[in-house]
């Protein structure tokens, strides 16, 4: 039977259509409308002819997609961001800090990939590349291990079996996009699909790269490409007994699939474009100015408007007795409008925050618990992206060094608190009261102060400045 290297497991074709929808509106128009009817399907579907063909070409272009899926995605990434990543590193692994897979890629530019690919879709993936060796590394040569981050997309399979006492990887399958140069013109090339599979056999990690050839019988099959396969080395010349990959989840790190977070939005966002093809549509049909004139007849039109009329600023219409004209103004299509204006706020309820009119007041338990759901989906995965950055520079480290790495010489920690509004005068008022009683203690009024961004300097340098004013005084800057 022949092998099937790009086998997808069931559970990530179930979820490839939903991480594609997600994708498509981070993307943005462009990417929506060459979709067509994917995303906006005909309003008469059973109507070939070409002109309706055409009628639904007017309608597409007219249709507008305001991305509200990416902002928030791009927002939520920033509230990650708004504080720099607590970095500390051995000094063999600071060329990871500027160049982490070999490219060039900084370290937090990496990792706000892996943040936004888990917000998108509720997953991630971090692959530790080493080069070969045949023996102990040189740290001279050590330098060239990289972090690889890998779209979830790309990991199309893998396998969880029980070595010894613990429960390890023995496959991952990473389709990937490779560009070729075409033989006979070097200016000329083309995109082909490889397999790269890490596998761990016998307790020893190996790695190997497959093409689809044409066999004998000219049918299609799978093969390892001529020396693809080898077998990577920690840093004392010892083979690896685990693959060092790891996924990012939404939840937790392991390898079920989690939850998009953004999924249920890019799913109203869609909504909202339809509708706007919709609005957009009735405007163009109905929202022109139709003149009426009434009392006329044939002599009149033939002598008097046999170059038609004008009217506006200025213009007088010259009427016969009896004549009369008006001007009919079709009443906005409110359907439709209402529909966009309904998403919308669903849209703010899921944490689109950035499309919320600023006339909009909410109370301070409902922005709290927006606030709540909202910080518990995003510290989540700014926890297990800090938690999947300190794995992957920790086998990063065992290859460098010729043992083991200490893991509590190495944090990765992204910021995973926040809230994003700041104190509303009464709750400040009832936060320094509450100080003032002795019911919060100094360090807890001002972590409150800290978290809403209305206090920037560290307590024991706000403590030392205050202890140097004992007068009470306002401290300046």
């Amino acid at each position: 039977m022949p092998l099937k290297v790009d086998f997808q497991r069931p559970e990530y074709a179930d979820e490839l259509p939903k991480w594609d929808l997600v994708d498509d509106c981070d993307s943005g128009q462009q990417s929506i409308k060459q979709e067509t009817t994917d995303y906006l399907p005909k309003p008469n579907p059973t109507d070939l002819s070409p002109e309706n063909d055409a009628r639904y070409e007017a309608y597409l272009l007219r249709a507008v997609f305001a991305n509200y899926c990416q902002r928030t995605i791009t927002g939520l990434v920033g509230q990650v961001y708004s504080k720099e990543p607590t970095v500390k590193l051995p000094p063999i692994l600071d060329q990871l800090i500027d160049n982490v897979d070999g490219t060039g890629l900084s370290l937090e530019q990496q990792s706000r990939k892996a943040v936004r690919s888990a917000l998108k879709t509720g997953r991630g993936a971090l692959l530790v590349d080493y080069p070969l060796t045949s023996g102990e590394v040189k740290k001279a040569d050590a330098v060239s291990a990289s972090i690889i981050c890998y779209d979830p997309k790309s990991v199309i399979n893998w396998r969880i079996e029980k070595v010894g006492n613990e429960n390890k990887y023995t496959l991952i399958v990473i389709e990937e996009s490779v560009t070729k140069v075409d033989p006979e013109d070097i200016f000329r090339t083309s995109m082909v699909k490889q397999w790269q599979v890490l596998e761990l056999i016998e307790g020893v990690y190996t790695r190997s790269r497959w093409e689809k050839v044409k066999g004998v019988k000219g049918e299609m099959q799978f093969q390892v490409i001529e020396d693809s396969i080898s077998i990577p080395r920690k840093g004392n010349g010892q083979t690896w007994d685990q693959i060092p990959f790891t996924f990012i989840g939404a939840n937790n790190n392991d390898a079920d699939i989690d939850q998009s977070p953004t999924y249920d939005l890019a799913v109203l966002n869609v909504g909202h474009y339809r509708n706007s093809a919709d609005y957009e549509e009735s405007v163009f049909v109905v929202g022109q100015p139709m003149y009426l004139i009434s009392g006329l007849t044939q002599g009149w039109v033939d002598e008097n408007f046999k170059e038609g009329f004008q009217v506006g600023s200025r213009r007088a219409l010259m009427l016969p007795a009896g004549g009369s004209g008006a001007i009919m103004q079709p009443a906005a299509n409110s359907l439709a409008f209402e529909a966009m204006s309904h998403k919308e706020q669903q849209m703010v309820r899921l944490g689109a925050k950035i499309v919320e009119a600023s006339g909009v007041q909410r109370t301070a338990t409902e922005a709290g618990m927006d606030e709540a759901s909202e910080n518990s989906v995003l510290s989540n995965v700014a926890r297990n992206v800090s938690a999947a950055y300190e794995q992957a520079l920790l086998w990063a480290w065992e290859y460098m060094e010729s043992a083991a790495g200490n893991s509590d010489q190495i944090v990765y920690e992204l910021n995973s608190d926040y809230e994003i509004s700041a104190l509303d005068p009464q709750l400040l008022a009832g936060v320094i009261q509450a100080w003032q009683s002795g019911a919060l203690t100094e360090s807890e009024m001002r972590k409150k102060l800290e978290k809403t961004n209305l206090a920037f300097e560290e307590f024991n340098d706000w403590r030392e400045q205050l202890d140097d004013n004992p007068a009470g005084m306002p401290i300046s800057n």
